[in-house]
């Protein structure tokens, strides 16, 4: 998003509310602040309020922002109603774009969710799943549009990347995934966890025993980090040693280094959504170990149905059997996907036009410059806090004062 704001509103300011300000601010080149204020309620309704009041237009991306997985109600659930009620407060024109829904279990917070969601002049979603477990939520959106995950926006540049074919052994990218919480509630979590981490490793031992060399791969470096750590306490000291093969386990600290781990495989097999996203516009093989139906949503839509597996009941042999045939059949695969990654790429840059075309026609209600705030997820992937990064931008008129941020 960011990207494409400089891109289409070059004369723009932009500023993020975030969990991370300093990593913002060195990562991305703009103004960054804390996401809330201290906790205090009236503190984070006053804060929210009071940049609510500068905004004309507030965007609200994620991909995976609709839900109350890993959330009590009073968490995101509780941010999205709250900003949504101040845009409405100040006339500010509310738009979610491209937004992932997960299920809604808590009462509370679907009553949180729905009245932001209701307060929106306009609303689009990644995927069909997406509006059908709004709808299964009681949210009525049958008339809401659907475009691609805005991380399809990406610029080519960081995606792009040069056959692989002159090295001497081909790259796997094995991707993790905090199953279970890392089984951190014991019982059957713990056994499954364990089993997970025992599953994975003897496909990677496979890979070695079959001339593959392996690079890790994470999605979350805040949950995914120490399962990488479990991985390898698993393979050492025999598997790792007794090969000779590379095996690489770094983990990548933003989202321009899992691209590059990503790009610089042959094939990919991994569970996080986005990694699965990157290898599609790498133009690389993926296979899916999906935690989650949005994963066989989107294999599915660029025909790789036959290569999912499901992270509760994959077993290794199935999943050597499914990375074979993807191997076999990966020259007849990656034309039609690279058609659809194409096909994706116009569709949001069509939301983009859209969605642009709004801000630029939005009348100014002061003095004050046009501004939109946008909240996503992806950027925060790799933040060492959870919590969900929020972006917002504010667009320069001629001849007026640049403003200052967070005044």
């Amino acid at each position: 998003m960011l990207h494409n704001a400089r891109k289409r509103l070059p004369n723009a300011e932009l500023c993020c509310f975030c969990s991370n300000p300093d990593d913002t601010r060195a990562r991305h080149g703009v103004e960054a602040f804390p996401l809330r204020a201290p906790k205090r309620l009236s503190l984070e309704w006053l804060t929210t309020f009071r940049f609510a009041s500068r905004l004309d237009v507030l965007v609200m991306t994620g991909t995976g922002m609709i839900t109350d997985v890993g959330e009590r109600p009073l968490g995101l659930p509780y941010d999205l109603f709250r900003w949504a009620v101040a845009a409405l407060a100040y006339g500010v024109k509310l738009v979610f774009a491209s937004v992932g829904v997960e299920p809604i279990r808590h009462p509370a917070a679907k009553r949180l969710i729905g009245s932001a969601l209701g307060l929106a002049d306009i609303r689009s979603f990644r995927d069909r799943q997406s509006q059908e477990l709004l709808k299964s939520a009681g949210f009525s959106c049958d008339r809401d549009a659907i475009y691609p995950d805005l991380a399809f926006s990406m610029p080519e540049s960081m995606t792009s990347r040069p056959a692989t074919g002159s090295r001497p052994r081909r790259k796997v990218a094995v991707g993790v995934y905090d199953y279970r919480c890392r089984g951190a509630a014991g019982g059957a979590d713990a056994v499954s966890y364990a089993s997970y981490i025992e599953k994975l490793g003897k496909f990677v031992v496979w890979l070695f025993e079959h001339d593959y060399d392996v690079r890790i791969v994470i999605g979350d470096l805040t949950y995914d980090e120490p399962v990488v750590r479990d991985l390898r306490a698993w393979l050492t000291p025999g598997p790792i040693s007794g090969h000779g093969h590379q095996f690489e386990d770094q983990p990548a600290r933003c989202v321009d280094e899992v691209v590059d781990q990503i790009a610089d495989a042959d094939v990919v097999v991994a569970s996080r959504f986005h990694n699965v996203l990157f290898a599609l516009l790498a133009g690389r093989p993926v296979l899916s170990i999906a935690y989650n139906a949005k994963n066989d949503a989107l294999m599915a839509d660029v025909g790789l149905a036959n290569y999912c597996q499901s992270i509760d009941t994959f077993d290794v042999e199935g999943l050597v059997e499914r990375f074979c045939a993807l191997e076999r059949n990966a020259h007849l695969l990656l034309p039609s996907i690279a058609a659809k990654v194409a096909f994706y790429r116009r569709e949001v840059d069509r939301q983009y036009d859209r969605l642009f075309g709004v801000i630029e026609t939005h009348p100014s209600s002061s003095a004050l410059q046009q501004a939109v705030k946008m909240t996503s997820q992806l950027p925060s992937a790799l933040d060492p806090s959870p919590s969900p990064r929020r972006t917002w931008f504010r667009p320069q008129p001629r001849g007026s004062r640049r403003p200052t941020a967070g005044a």
